[in-house]
């Protein structure tokens, strides 16, 4: 059956219409056409006012046409029925007209396609730029961004340059922490407190693995933030007091609240946060509801207690180990040896003084007692020094007597039948330094002419002349050298 043109038309303008009109994906775009074609409708009736003929609006609907053409396009079908019902344009001016409506119409197809492409490119940089702040955030947020952890067993050397032979600048103990600085190859540049140097790279943890191996190492202290804070026995406002600290006071930190453990950034806010300040504590810390309740820290008081604290009224910082330098290490050495010395001579005082309180009659026994009038005061020779000592024979424990009777019977003879001489004689277990073996002890040449019953192993006695003189030797520890 044939259809009427008017017919095949009206169905082409409803599909049309239906799948680029009306289509919700196109809003922004029709709107714009719209506003194009109120533009040409307004030129047209301009025109027409303006006193053209009849023939002139056939001429008009030729115009009209032609904006179709330009807005819906032309099927082969339309083509035909164009030729078919072709119109005489005797107007110019509407020519020009339809000329132009068709420039406004692609312009403004033109204008909607850019316009979506730039609302596309605006919202994918958009996310771009939104993802790349979401990382730096993150980046910034995490500890070890930029820094790292010694993983070792017992110390990390570092190094001045990155090299095993470089000079010893400083060391790092376990979960002592550092800035990384830069790489080269094998080695990692770090800076941790007054330190600066090369570690080995395979020694160290940074990211993820740096902050979860670091939970062993963190030692977490609160910084009181007010006057008049409580330290309570329990997690509440009803326990009794342990505590009352003030502003800037440190307590140790023993574990923080369930709904901040393990969370940075919870951590973070705490520091910045700001209290606002109260005379009554008590009434704050009531200053609850059944929403809001009291986040309670676990701390540890300097005896050992164990209480709680409001956790808006403390700061927590996480503390962590640094590296220590080679002159700290050697500064730290050399106070532990003079600790050491110390600890020795105060034994041997009260070693003499317990000497002196119960008599000893056994020959040589490292003892020493008061002295009466005719005991053997002893000879004393120019003691003779080594410039140069031979082989060490070992760490020997050294004490002094002298020939009174508490310390030797007040015998004038030695066990090998010399006279005793300061300066020279000394006792000794035979079985390791037999009689005559001459040894060197701080400098001084000694010989074995003496033994007793205390003197055992690695342990020499040195004759003085008086017994105030070998009171006053006390006892040490010291290497002795044949000579």
């Amino acid at each position: 059956m044939r259809h009427s043109r008017k017919a095949v038309m009206k169905e082409q303008y409803k599909l049309y219409m239906k799948k680029h009109i009306l289509n919700g994906r196109y809003f922004v775009r029709n709107m714009q056409i719209a506003a194009g074609l109120v533009l040409v409708m307004a030129l047209v009736i301009g025109a027409a006012f303006a006193g053209y003929t009849d023939k002139d609006k056939t001429v008009t609907a030729s115009a009209e046409v032609s904006v179709k053409d330009a807005l819906f396009g032309n099927s082969e079908e339309e083509k035909n029925v164009t030729r078919t019902e072709s119109v005489e344009v005797t107007s110019p001016g509407l020519e020009e007209i339809s000329t132009e409506a068709v420039t406004a119409a692609k312009i403004v197809d033109v204008a909607v396609n850019d316009n979506m492409e730039k609302t596309e490119q605006t919202v994918s940089d958009d996310k771009e730029k939104e993802a790349a702040k979401a990382q730096k955030e993150k980046d910034e947020q995490s500890k070890f961004s930029d820094r790292c952890i010694a993983n070792v067993e017992e110390t990390l050397n570092i190094r001045q340059q990155p090299d095993a032979e470089s000079e010893f600048v400083g060391s790092m103990n376990p979960g002592a922490i550092a800035k990384v600085v830069g790489t080269e190859g094998e080695w990692t540049k770090i800076k941790s407190g007054d330190v600066e140097g090369y570690v080995l790279t395979e020694y160290i943890l940074t990211g993820e693995a740096a902050e979860k191996f670091s939970e062993n190492y963190v030692t977490l202290q609160g910084n009181v933030l007010e006057d008049g804070v409580n330290i309570r026995k329990e997690a509440s406002t009803e326990a009794d007091i342990l505590q009352v600290l003030n502003k800037d006071d440190t307590i140790t930190v023993a574990e923080l609240p369930e709904d901040v453990e393990n969370a940075e950034d919870e951590v973070q806010k705490k520091k910045t946060s700001s209290i606002a300040k109260t005379s009554d504590k008590e009434k704050k810390e009531k200053k609850t509801s059944k929403t809001e309740e009291i986040s309670w820290i676990t701390v540890v008081l300097e005896d050992g207690q164990t209480g709680y604290v409001s956790a808006d009224l403390v700061e927590v910082d996480e503390l962590y180990e640094l590296a220590v330098s080679a002159d700290e290490l050697k500064r730290i050495a050399e106070e532990k040896e003079a600790e050491k010395r110390a600890a020795e001579e105060e034994a041997a005082r009260q070693a003499m003084a317990e000497a002196n309180q119960s008599p000893n009659t056994s020959n040589n026994g490292g003892q020493t007692a008061a002295t009466d009038n005719d005991d053997y005061q002893g000879a004393t020779t120019t003691p003779i020094t080594a410039t140069a000592s031979g082989d060490c024979i070992g760490t020997f424990t050294i004490t002094a007597y002298c020939g009174c009777k508490k310390c030797s019977g007040g015998s004038n003879k030695t066990a090998s039948g010399t006279t005793p001489t300061e300066g020279r004689t000394i006792a000794a277990d035979t079985s390791i330094l037999p009689y005559g073996t001459q040894v060197v002890i701080d400098g001084i040449v000694y010989t074995v002419e003496d033994c007793g019953s205390g003197v055992k192993g690695n342990h020499i006695d040195i004759f003085f002349a008086t017994h105030e003189k070998a009171l006053a030797f006390g006892k040490k520890s010291v290497k002795v050298y044949k000579y």
